[in-house]
Order: C-alpha cells, then sequence, then structure tokens
C-alpha cells in the first residue's frame, strides 16, 4: 500500500510493487468471460447504461443483507452494486459502485449502482486523450469546414491564424463558397454609433448584451444561445435606457 516515504522533499524510502499473482485466471477463461460481461450492458440488467461511445462490461448486483436475521414486521433491506471495466476489448479502467440499503423503491444494480458507474466512466472516458482516435489532417479541399458564428473578432482569432487566414476585422460575419471563407464586414457598431438599432440576429448573448449595453441600451434575454429575433427591428432609432428584447436560441 507503500509507495514510498518522503521526509521534508525527500524520498527517504522506495518501495516496489510485487505481483502475487499476474492474473486471476487463464487467458482462455476470459476470452469466454468477457464476452458475456460485454452483454450484461448490452442486451441484460445493466443495458440502460450502454453508450456507443465506448464499451462496458460488467455485472449488477442486488442482494438482501438481512435475509436471514429479519424480524416478521421487518422491512427488507437491499444492497445494490456493480462492477465493471472499460474500454471492455482492451481494458484500462475498473470500477466497483455499491450502495447500501437505497431508499427508494427501486433497489436493483443495474437501476440503482449502475448508473452511478456510467457516471464516472463518462467523465474518465471523456478526460483520458488516450482513449480518443486523433483527428485525420486532410488536404484543405477535402476539408467540411465548419460555421463560425457571427461576433467579436478576437474569439475566433485562435482558431483562424491555425487555418493562416488574416483579417483587421473587429465584428465579422462569415461566409463559406467552394472551400474558401470570406468573413465581411459587419455594419452594427456603425448603426450603433448613428443610433440606430442594428440587425443582431446571429450574434452570441455574450457580443449582443456588450455592443448594446455599451450604447446605453438594457437588454432582456429569453432563452440561451445566439439572437434568433429582437423586439426592436433594425433602422429604428433609439435613445439611452430604452429597453430591448432578445429572443435566443
Amino acid at each position: 500500500f507503500v509507495s514510498k516515504i518522503v521526509r521534508d522533499g525527500v524520498v527517504i524510502d522506495q518501495k516496489k510493487t510485487s505481483v502475487i499473482t499476474s492474473s486471476i485466471c487463464s487467458k482462455s477463461t476470459i476470452n469466454k468471460v468477457v464476452p458475456l460481461l460485454i452483454d450484461v450492458v448490452d442486451k441484460g440488467t445493466a443495458k440502460n447504461i450502454k453508450t456507443n461511445k465506448y464499451k462496458i462490461a460488467g455485472k449488477t448486483g442486488t442482494t438482501v443483507l438481512n435475509y436471514t436475521k429479519r424480524k416478521s414486521d421487518e422491512k427488507k433491506k437491499y444492497q445494490a452494486s456493480f462492477v465493471g471495466f472499460f474500454p471492455a476489448e482492451s481494458p484500462k479502467y475498473s470500477c466497483i459502485v455499491v450502495i447500501s440499503n437505497p431508499n427508494k423503491d427501486n433497489v436493483y444494480g443495474g437501476s440503482v449502482a449502475a448508473p452511478v458507474f456510467r457516471e464516472l466512466s463518462d467523465k474518465v472516458y471523456a478526460l483520458d486523450m488516450d482513449l480518443h482516435k486523433s483527428f485525420q489532417v486532410e488536404k484543405i479541399n477535402n476539408m467540411s469546414f465548419p460555421e463560425i458564428k457571427k461576433g467579436i473578432f478576437s474569439d475566433v482569432d485562435t482558431v483562424i491564424n491555425q487555418l493562416n487566414i488574416s483579417t483587421n476585422k473587429k465584428l465579422i460575419s462569415t461566409s463559406i463558397k467552394d472551400f474558401n471563407i470570406d468573413f465581411n464586414e459587419k455594419n452594427i457598431i456603425h448603426d450603433l454609433e448613428k443610433g440606430k438599432i442594428p440587425d443582431l440576429t446571429g450574434l452570441n448573448i455574450k457580443d449582443a448584451v456588450y455592443l448594446l449595453e455599451n450604447y446605453g441600451l438594457v437588454v432582456k434575454t429569453i432563452g440561451y444561445g445566439s439572437v434568433k429575433d429582437q423586439s426592436i427591428k433594425q433602422g429604428m432609432m433609439f435613445k439611452k435606457g430604452l429597453i430591448i428584447k432578445l429572443i435566443l436560441s
């Protein structure tokens, strides 16, 4: 249980791992058992935690804690469990979740303990880059460009620099045609400087609120994401303190 002993930042004793048993059973037995454990998640009592991102293998467990010593009027006390490992094809992580005496009506390992295992495995899977396939770098004429949303240029500066695209625009929208990205200057700041309401559709909420409040408008929002609609139409004149509602999607 001890790997090393350190005093004042100096290692004074180092312990080496001692392997007592290299395997719990023969390779042929493992080859027979693993598909069965995968089926528990794919088709069996833990199919509610199946994911198409990676394979989980494991076994659910449900037992009565007071099976023999229970009084006639005493309720059963359960223990729910799930033990598993992933990725099933090339195991790297294992975990057991044991929940003693779950207080809800559902007491089975597959429905109580297995979802906890899935939450843990999802987080570990997301953080371990070795479990993910690397992106294939292709020539530009074979690429499918992602959408670059409207907004303040600094937010996309890192990405376009990686693509070796140069521009001096401060507020941009983009269009993609024939594998080229065109950056088009927006008239939002120009309209605001003239006291006119600009077209805000497509802007993310952070940029929209920042711009409007800088020019004295009071912003109310409904929803999340980018601007889909606005309560005051483009071209209308405004004064400081005017309330504008933004519908987001």
